[in-house]
This record gives structure tokens, sequence and C-alpha cells, in this order.
């Protein structure tokens, strides 16, 4: 009835109201506990320390043969592409962290990192024939191959600069030992360095020269012995008999002018090289130890990949050498560079309150 329908709609509404003040109790409660907890640091400056092994990928504009004119003889068997090896690294990097709330646990934070990164890269040979100009205004066939077809090596140092953004969460374990995992972007501003080359980087530098009559000598793709010059270690066995006067014939055409020699070192060597910046990421995930409730001590696993470094160089036109005693850097041959690096971290960090 009426009556009955009355008194079960405020028993309703008792109830409603009695459960609306134990939640606000509840939250009360919470509240006050919240409060008395006591502040943790949120605001955090640090430095760490970190090496590692850098794992590189990397492509090239174009192959040689399409630099060098008139190109031949650029076989792969001679030519091989370049590899980077042994490759290491070490850097350090200051970082500012601000955490949230009261139990400051996700935060941001930022800094500034560099690294110094070294390694060797290598060619097993090189070897091309091409059109070339000569001092005088001719033109003729030029052979340049690694001396003794020995492999070619540099070893490099670069320097590298970014400026981590990142995402945070810390924990703890115990009251002394807890967890820190950071991860985000790395906005790389590029990468500088110098190559130096190994002692036995030398080339045989040779010359044919063909011989139009009325014109005189001139490049020809064809070989005709009856009236080419060669300038050639070959040749200077046929003529003189033993390979041991080739130093002393090419010495002397060198002198005067013929941009031929051999076992030539590099007297004008490029050996800069810059990639520019580009975006990398960071994953770096950490065991923390609280000395005290100031200072935090770290180690910690740091992953890192880059987007491919575009080379400064214009690639497209880049050529090993061209001259006697003319080099430039094989790293200055690299279109894009990629690196990932698995590194170990050591870090130390202050409150600031």
């Amino acid at each position: 009835d009426k009556a009955a329908e009355t008194a079960r709609l405020a028993e309703l509404a008792r109830l409603k109201e009695e459960q609306e003040k134990a939640l606000a109790m509840q939250r009360e409660e919470r509240k006050r506990a919240y409060d008395a907890l006591p502040q943790q640091p949120q605001f955090f400056v640090g430095l760490e320390l970190f090496a590692g092994a850098p794992s590189p990928t990397f492509t090239f504009a174009n192959n040689l043969n399409d630099v060098y004119a008139n190109a031949s003889d650029f076989t792969t068997n001679k030519n091989s592409t370049p590899k980077l090896t042994g490759m290491a690294m070490f850097g350090a990097q200051a970082n500012v962290e601000y955490f949230f709330g009261k139990n400051a646990h996700i935060g941001i934070g930022t800094g500034f990192q560099f690294q110094n990164i070294r390694g060797t890269i290598t060619k097993d040979s090189f070897d091309v024939t091409f059109k070339a100009n000569d001092n005088f205004g001719n033109t003729y066939k030029k052979h340049i191959f690694t001396t003794s077809q020995l492999q070619l090596s540099e070893t490099f140092s670069a320097t590298q600069f970014s400026i981590p953004l990142l995402l945070k969460l810390k924990g703890n374990f115990t009251k002394k030992i807890g967890y820190q995992l950071e991860g985000g972007l790395n906005m790389v501003l590029g990468m500088s360095g110098k190559a130096t080359s190994a002692a036995n980087n030398k080339f045989d530098d040779e010359a044919t020269y063909h011989y139009n009559l009325g014109s005189g000598y001139a490049y020809s793709a064809t070989n005709n012995p009856k009236s080419d010059w060669d300038i050639t270690q070959d040749q200077v066995v046929k003529t003189q008999t033993s390979i041991a006067n080739a130093p002393a014939y090419f010495a002397a055409l060198k002198a005067e002018g013929f941009d031929v020699g051999l076992g030539q070192a590099a007297q004008k060597p490029n050996n800069s090289f810059t990639f520019k910046g580009t975006v990398g990421f960071i994953l770096h995930p950490m065991l923390t130890y609280k000395d005290n409730d100031n200072m935090v001590l770290s180690l910690g696993l740091l992953l890192m990949s880059n987007n491919a470094m575009d080379n400064k160089f214009d690639t497209q036109t880049y050529e090993l050498t061209q001259k006697v005693g003319e080099y430039n850097t094989m790293m200055s041959s690299i279109d894009k560079l990629k690196i990932s690096t698995t590194a170990i971290t050591l870090g130390i960090k202050y409150a600031i309150k």
C-alpha cells in the first residue's frame, strides 16, 4: 500500500545517506593519511657515466664508378664495401629531473649528453682506371690501386652531442634499494670527428697516354701498344728488364710534373667528417641505492638507437683519391649512418629541496 511504499523509500534514502557519509569519512581519512606522509624529494640534478658497444648500420650514395670519369676495372673483387669494426663508446650525461606529487613516483627529465665513439673503417682493396687531366693540359688514362693490393684501414674518433627528453618512473623495493625506468626521445645535435690512415694506406698511380697524330697525347679507353706511352710497372719490366728500376723511373717523371708514383702515402689527406643531427630513442632501466635523503646512486642499462644521420659531405661527388698524395677519409663515403648502442651506466644524483 501507499504507506509501505513511503516507508521503503525513506529507508533507501537513509541507507544512501549513511553510505555517502561513510565514503566521505574514507576520503577524509585517506587525505589525512596522505597529508601525514613526508614529502619525497621532487627535484634532482645528477651526472651519469656510461660505456658500451655501438652497432652501426650504413649505406652509400654511389659506387665510385659513377664518380670517376669513364671509370673501368671497377670490379667488386677489387673494391669491396667499407666495413666499420671494433667500435666502442664512452660518454657522460648531466641530468635534471622533476617528479610530481608527494610520493614522487612519476616525473620528467632532460639534460645534455656527450659521447665519444671510436672504431676502425676498412676496405679490402681499391682499384680503378679512369679519364684524368694532367698538369700540362692533356687528358690520359689513369690507373690507381692500393700498393700490393693491401687492405685500406683508418681509425677514427668522433664526438656526438644530444639532448634527451624523458619520462621517468621510480619506486622502492626496500627503504634504501629501488628502481627507476626512463624512456623517451634523444635529440642528436650531430656527430663530427677525424680519421687517421694506417701506415700501409699507399697507392700506385700509373698512367697511359694515347698518341693521336697531329693532336698529341690524349685519353683513349682502348690500348694501342704501338702508339701508347705506358707509365706502368709492367712497361718498366718490358723495357728495363727489372721491376727494381720502377721506383726511380716513376720518381723522375713525378719530379717533371706527371701525376704518377709508387707506394704513395697521403700527403694532403682530408680526414675530417661530419654527420647531421637526427632524432633517437632511449630506454634506461636502473637499480638505485638511496644513501641518504638527498643522494641516490644508480647502476643501469642504457639502450639507445638513432635514426639515420645524413653525411654533411656531398657523397655523390666522393672520390677516395684522384691525384698522387690526395686522400679522402672513407667516413666521407658513408651516405647515411645509424648507430644503436647498449651501454652500462653509473650515476649519482642529488635532491634539491
